[in-house]
């Protein structure tokens, strides 16, 4: 293939890119000038600048290319500025549009799993209609919707991938990174006794399944989502694999459902965070299991290549 990615310079979007490349693909990476490139300069990649006001430049960007990915969501849902999440969905509908001009056959979105709501105990799969509680979920079901839109409307197919809480190697902002730092700390927080269950899945195997979604003969329509995920596991579980493949055994902090604001604040965790501790979080990924993906690394693998 001969791909153009749109905001790949996050942990996630650099694990994306770098699988491309190794399956062989010809990867042009569409940057920002106020974008990180460093570890982009090492790859066999053409990596080009552009502005989202200039739509004529974007356009001739994406043109001659066969796939266009858009990886913004992660480094935004990063951010405390939920006004530059709504720029970033508007700025996805002219992504979706400048491809369908350029007739580019595929646009690939990346999404997330928090797009969904805290009340389902057990799994979930694509099917399951969220009802969200927080402004961020609710960003996350807008921006979907819009590539739905867009993508019909403009009559080019599109592809969602809601991958699982992911972990890996260049992380340096997300949940994992944050509790590594309390491992550091030999203070391990865990709500109750960390029993909630939760899907989790190395960065790479999400360039893999982004790879795979590149050459997928997707339709059009409202069934092609995809969730994926590496292993379920619980919260104290990943405590337990930290330990041993570090081989010094933090200790833990066991932490009631409901914190105070200080005890947020002390244990480098957030209102959101402290309600994804406390609920399952479990991914049922049989659709793209049952199409031919099936992911690489399991959960000792991912631990031991970040660590």
């Amino acid at each position: 293939m001969k791909v153009v990615v749109f905001g790949g310079t996050g942990f996630t979007g650099s694990h994306i890119i770098e699988q491309l490349i190794l399956e062989g693909h010809a990867v042009t990476i569409a940057t920002q000038e106020t974008d990180d490139i460093i570890f982009f300069r090492g790859l066999v990649a053409n990596i080009v600048q552009f502005n989202k006001k200039d739509t004529s430049l974007i356009q001739q960007i994406i043109k001659g290319h066969d796939v266009v990915y858009n990886l913004s969501i992660e480094d935004k849902l990063h951010t405390n500025f939920l006004e530059d999440i709504e720029e970033e969905i508007e700025f996805t509908k002219k992504l979706i549009i400048s491809s369908a001009v350029a007739r580019i056959p595929r646009f690939i979105h990346l999404s997330s799993i928090l797009i969904y709501d805290f009340q389902k105990e057990d799994s979930i799969d694509e099917s399951y209609v969220s009802k969200p509680e927080y402004q961020i979920q609710k960003l996350v079901v807008k921006w979907e919707k819009k590539v739905h839109e867009v993508g019909q409307q403009n009559e080019i197919k599109t592809c969602i991938l809601r991958p699982a809480i992911s972990i890996g190697t260049r992380d340096r902002s997300s949940l994992f990174t944050r509790l590594l730092e309390s491992h550091s700390n030999n203070l391990y927080p865990l709500i109750e006794c960390g029993n909630t269950k939760v899907s989790l899945i190395d960065a790479r195997d999400i360039g893999r399944a982004m790879v795979w979604l590149g050459t997928y003969e997707c339709n059009n329509n409202d069934n092609e989502v995809f969730l994926v995920k590496g292993f379920n596991t619980t919260w104290y579980q990943l405590k337990q694999m930290i330990d041993t493949v570090i081989g010094n055994e933090s200790q833990t902090i066991y932490l009631p459902k409901n914190l105070t604001n200080d005890q947020i604040r002390m244990y480098n965790l957030t209102p959101f965070t402290v309600k994804a501790f406390s609920a399952n979080r479990l991914i049922n990924d049989n659709k793209i299991r049952k199409k031919g993906f099936i992911t690489k690394y399991n959960f000792e693998d991912t631990i031991r290549n970040i660590l």
